[in-house]
């Protein structure tokens, strides 16, 4: 079972939840606090939820707070809750043709809530409450999925489903035939593989590294997780950034995709800021950005080419980093997520470090291997330096 880490994966109740399914041996994938769903009243947070063919799709309600004999109350409560899970995964599974059987869903959804201070199982009219402990009998009552819909389902939930392609080559008779393997070829784009899968969806509470060849996917990755971290936290101020400018329409493209299909609503842009790394004078970039916030004048091209030549960029970052350290640290971001890292000189790393709120939260995507030859990944203390004590400031997760 490949477990992906979203945020609240930590608790109790998820590494209790974790065990219980380890030991059941289920093949599948576990996600942990991902994903983040609708309805017409309000967002949906799925505690856990597991795709299997074996035992199929279900949700798990972990944040929910019982007694050892819930009253009635709470239980309408309960009823409420599991209602609001079953009915975001179902209004996002039937928008999906691969996933319906002529009007009907399907994929069964199976919703249970899991509570240590349970005394005894509960099942009342559609409501299934239990114990870590009765978990594997109850699970192993759940059918499978059919017709190899694990496929399309594990699609819908990773929302690269939208990055299929449009023409659905229906009239395809031969699956050996050219239109056949082609068909088969975008089915399989539809899809995050393992890694693609952690890297969108979990992230360190501090710097993260995300490391891949060319092509490997890492701007829809980090495009992903910038679309996961704004829907989770709406009130941090997030940046993604980048050395091409032609990333700047591509970005927000996907982002507002991601978001469509996730909550159905637009990012606010105000708060999740799409932005070229140094800025110009029609549009403010992360670099212009930290120069205003600090009083000072931010270099133009021209200026920093007349002065550093092919260093232009990392020059006007050093001759901003004196003035860093002499007014101190200023958070800015609470999140920043850098495409191209390999691109960037570590004068900017630097005064990135500096405004953004601990814990740090910068997660870098660059391309292994772009120069071949003679490129050497740097590490932490050469990209943000080491603190009073000599510790590298910026440990980072993969």
């Amino acid at each position: 079972m490949d477990i992906v880490f979203g945020e609240n994966s930590d608790t109790p109740a998820a590494q209790a939840l974790q065990g219980v399914l380890k030991e059941m041996a289920i093949s599948g994938t576990l996600y942990l606090g991902y994903p983040v769903l609708s309805t017409a009243d309000a967002k949906v947070f799925i505690d856990g939820l597991l795709l299997s063919e074996t035992h199929g799709l279900i949700a798990f309600d972990l944040s929910s707070h019982l007694g050892a004999r819930p009253s009635p109350e709470q239980l309408a409560e309960l009823a409420e809750r599991q209602n609001q899970i079953y009915a975001s995964i179902y209004n996002k599974l039937n928008t999906h043709r691969d996933l319906r059987r002529g009007r009907n869903l399907g994929v069964e959804i199976n919703v249970i809530t899991c509570s240590p201070t349970l005394e005894q199982v509960i099942r009342e009219n559609e409501v299934l409450v239990s114990t870590p402990d009765a978990l594997p009998d109850i699970i192993r009552t759940f059918p499978g999925l059919a017709d190899n819909l694990l496929r399309p389902l594990n699609a819908a939930i990773q929302r690269v489903s939208t990055l299929r392609p449009p023409k659905r080559r229906d009239n395809v008779m031969r699956p050996n035939s050219r239109g056949g393997i082609l068909r088969k070829i975008e089915r399989e784009i539809a899809n995050l593989d393992q890694w693609q899968n952690r890297g969108a969806i979990e992230y360190a509470n501090g710097p993260q590294r995300i490391r891949g060849l060319a092509g490997s996917g890492k701007t829809v990755v980090l495009a992903l997780k910038a679309a996961y971290l704004h829907v989770r936290h709406p009130e941090w101020t997030i940046a993604v950034t980048f050395q091409s400018r032609s990333l700047y329409q591509q970005f927000r493209d996907l982002i507002r995709r991601f978001m469509y299909d996730q909550i159905e609503d637009e990012p606010d842009w105000s708060k999740l800021q799409v932005m070229h790394a140094w800025g110009s004078f029609r549009a403010p970039g992360v670099y212009s950005t930290i120069c205003a916030v600090y009083d000072t004048v931010p270099q133009d091209w021209r200026t920093a080419d007349t002065k550093y030549g092919s260093r232009a960029f990392e020059g006007a970052c050093e001759e901003l980093i004196p003035t860093i350290r002499e007014r101190g640290p200023r958070p800015l971001f609470d999140a920043i997520l850098i495409d191209e890292a390999q691109d960037f000189p570590t004068s900017f790393y630097r005064i990135v470090y500096s405004v953004v709120s601990p814990p740090h939260r910068i997660m870098w995507a660059y391309d292994d291997l772009q120069n071949l030859g003679d490129y050497e990944m740097r590490s932490e203390r050469e990209l943000f330096g080491s603190d009073d004590n000599g510790r590298p400031l910026g440990h980072a997760a993969q």
